[in-house]
């Protein structure tokens, strides 16, 4: 079926290569999400083939598991038509590597197939970035020893809350399959730089409709304590996509302001 014997002593990362080299449409994937998907799918292999060499399971079990890979590396391939459709709609694209950003996938992928969106208006956005500010100082009063795990959690839910919605002047697009508004922890692609694509991640992107069922922009958010190289160019291609965007700054202090970005310091 995939064209691999395996045999004593084989190598997890020799069969990956020899997976991604042909399974169908691998050659297309960026760099960072093979590198994502191959990182994630070594160690189940590995176990299988230590077992394999202690005797503990047949070779058969090995190929199922090698089956089992070969297919997560064939779902994670993002696929220009499903992603315009998630892109259309507000949803994400699971893989094994996380979840992806359509919208910034596909811009990468096929610029022309990204759908024309309307962006939300900045005092829209400025509003509800003020609107994070007092959630925030609320939180930290109650609860000040809380670190960044439980501020994203919180994030997501504030981002849910109907003030944001009535304030952007929009509905949310409910996720059909966590049926959640919001979307934590999108990642996205970032340029070609002389080394390889880079990627980074938004903390959270709320995906909205407008009365009359019309597509609007995404409006994304990161949170960050200083920001770094990838941070500061993902917000930047978060604009050339079309989103409007909020950072919420956790203690930072001289940042360069972005033009377009609305900054929140905690």
């Amino acid at each position: 079926m995939h064209g691999i014997t395996v045999g004593r002593g084989a190598d997890a990362a020799e069969l990956l290569q020899h997976l991604s080299e042909r399974t169908s449409g691998i050659a297309t994937v960026p760099a960072p999400l093979l590198r994502l998907t191959t990182r994630w799918c070594t160690d189940p292999l590995e176990g299988s083939l230590r077992a394999y060499d202690a005797g503990r399971c047949d070779e058969a079990t090995v190929e199922r598991s090698i089956t089992r890979v070969r297919d997560e590396l064939r779902r994670s391939v993002p696929n220009v038509p499903e992603l315009r459709d998630r892109a259309e709609w507000g949803f994400d694209w699971p893989t094994c590597a996380g979840s992806l950003w359509p919208a910034a996938w596909l811009h990468h992928l096929d610029p022309a197939a990204r759908p024309i969106l309307t962006t939300p208006s900045a005092l829209a956005v400025a509003r509800v970035a003020q609107w994070l500010a007092g959630e925030l100082a609320t939180f930290h009063t109650r609860r000040p020893d809380d670190g960044r795990q439980s501020l994203m959690w919180e994030l997501t839910r504030w981002l849910e809350a109907p003030e944001v919605h009535s304030l952007l002047g929009y509905r949310p697009v409910v996720d059909r399959l966590s049926r959640r508004p919001v979307l934590p922890g999108m990642r996205l692609p970032l340029l070609p730089s002389k080394r390889a694509l880079d990627y980074s991640r938004m903390s959270a992107v709320v995906c909205l409709r407008a009365p009359g069922d019309a597509r609007k922009s995404d409006l994304a958010v990161q949170v960050t304590a200083r920001p770094t190289r990838t941070e500061v160019a993902a917000l930047h291609y978060a604009g050339v996509i079309g989103a409007a965007r909020i950072r919420i700054l956790m203690g930072s202090s001289e940042v360069d302001a972005i033009d377009g970005v609305h900054d929140v310091t905690v």
